[in-house]
C-alpha cells in the first residue's frame, strides 16, 4: 500500500516535469518573433560548411563590411541610452510617517508590502 503510494507520487511529479505549460502555437509564434539571419556565414550557396565558405566570401566583399552590416552598426549607434529613474520625492526612511497619512510609520503600513 505505502509502496503504491510512493510509486504514484513518482508518477505525479514526472508527469508535472515534463508536461507543457504552453501550447504548441504560441511557441511557434515566439519562435517566428525572434530576428531570423537568412545567410549563415560559414556556409556556401551550394550547401557546403567550413572554410573554403568563408574563403570564398572573402574575395566577393573585397575585405569590406557588407551593407547589412554597415547599417547594423549605424542603428545600434543611433540608438539612444535609457535614462535612469529619479525620484520626484524624497526617499521615506522606514521609521518616517507613511506618506498615505494613516499616521503610522511607513514600517508597519505600505513598507510592509
Amino acid at each position: 500500500m505505502f509502496e503504491d503510494l510512493m510509486d504514484k507520487i513518482k508518477g505525479d511529479i514526472a508527469h508535472r516535469m515534463f508536461r507543457s505549460a504552453t501550447s504548441m502555437s504560441a511557441y511557434q509564434s515566439f519562435l517566428s518573433a525572434l530576428p531570423q539571419r537568412a545567410v549563415h556565414a560559414s556556409v556556401n550557396t551550394l550547401g557546403q560548411s567550413g572554410a573554403p565558405a568563408a574563403a570564398a566570401a572573402e574575395p566577393a566583399t573585397g575585405g569590406r563590411p557588407s551593407v547589412n552590416d554597415a547599417a547594423m552598426q549605424a542603428a545600434l549607434q543611433s540608438r539612444a541610452k535609457p535614462q535612469p529613474v529619479t525620484r520626484d520625492m524624497p526617499k521615506v526612511g522606514r521609521n518616517d510617517p507613511c506618506p498615505c497619512g494613516s499616521g503610522k510609520k511607513y514600517k508597519k503600513c505600505h513598507g510592509r508590502e
